[in-house]
């Protein structure tokens, strides 16, 4: 048995030592030509942004992203070509823009970038209809955690989507907090508003990806498509600053592409790595761009307020309120 067993590793060992004698090692340019460009974009009414990187190689060790500087960057308009875009001298991070350009709303417009010696990239976009939000209301609900409880403002946003096309959201919000101070140069009481976002949460099913503490609520009108429906989502009390008096929320319209991007971006941020290291599948992050990886999307936004009461006892809303009126 000892016998076999040593003919065996033998066996396994001259096999190893053939392959290596019998490996031939090939230069290749692999550094680029597994490389790709990245394009990260947004067009809306306020104009167009495109972040320019290259992606990770096969050998790169560092998650560090490299950005493109110094890229040749088109901007077409239904396949003409309307301006070259300039990288943002106080932004170091590969962005580029189109200095004093207003978009249309409907129109296509294509992105093409450059940079030697990879394969140049492109991608399409246009800015959807903006959706309004009807109406908001609220209320507050006392929940019971071990050892405490907490406020928290429920809120309840309509919306009446469209029929005529499929429709792709997501909502974000600010809080808007007014304090004053007494202005010494001026002599008098100075009131100061600023804006700041928070974070949503929501048991709602029609949101997709994060949906607990998250920037934003993804969702689309899949299940709805051409009628009126009422969005829920949830604040804690505690996220609110003590001089908050009004919420604005954002109801942002997105093209489908920029969507899927989002989605899929969501799947990919909730599988941990435990679930990587049992083999379950990668997510795919869904791209528009040809030839190259990222997203070009559109988007566009309505708003509305509420003011917030339960606020009376408080001085400074007292004097705030005042202010207002």
């Amino acid at each position: 048995m000892k016998t076999t067993l040593r003919i065996i590793y033998l066996a396994i060992l001259l096999s190893a030592m053939t392959n290596q004698a019998c490996r031939k090692i090939i230069p290749t340019d692999i550094e680029t030509k597994d490389k790709k460009i990245v394009m990260n974009g947004l067009i809306s009414p306020s104009g167009i942004e495109v972040r320019a990187s290259l992606s990770l190689g096969l050998n790169d060790i560092s998650n560090a992203i490299e950005y493109i500087n110094d890229a040749e960057m088109v901007l077409y308009k239904n396949d003409e070509a309307l301006a070259v875009m300039v990288r943002n001298k106080f932004d170091d991070k590969g962005l580029y823009y189109v200095p004093y350009f207003t978009p249309e709303i409907g129109v296509e417009y294509t992105v093409k970038i450059e940079k030697s010696p990879y394969q140049s990239i492109s991608a399409s976009s246009y800015i959807p209809e903006t959706v309004k939000i009807d109406t908001i209301t609220y209320f507050k609900e006392t929940v019971a955690e071990i050892g405490y409880t907490f406020l928290v403002y429920s809120f309840y946003l309509t919306i009446d989507d469209p029929k005529e096309t499929e429709n792709y959201y997501f909502i974000a919000d600010t809080s808007v907090v007014y304090d004053y101070y007494y202005d010494t140069y001026l002599e008098k009481d100075t009131m100061v508003q600023t804006q700041q976002a928070i974070y949503l949460q929501s048991t709602d099913p029609v949101f997709e990806g994060e949906t607990e503490y998250a920037e934003y609520l993804l969702f689309s009108d899949e299940t709805f498509n051409g009628q009126k429906r009422s969005l829920k989502v949830s604040i804690d009390e505690w996220a609110f600053s003590g001089d908050t008096i009004d919420m604005k929320f954002y109801l942002y319209s997105i093209t489908k592409e920029y969507y899927l991007f989002l989605k899929s971006r969501a799947l990919q941020l909730q599988q941990d790595e435990i679930s990587r290291l049992l083999g379950a599948t990668p997510v795919q992050i869904f791209s528009n761009v040809e030839n190259g990886f990222g997203y070009f999307g559109g988007q566009n936004y309505s708003t509305k307020s509420i003011e917030l009461d339960g606020m009376e006892n408080n001085s400074k809303y007292k004097n705030i309120a005042k202010r207002k009126e």
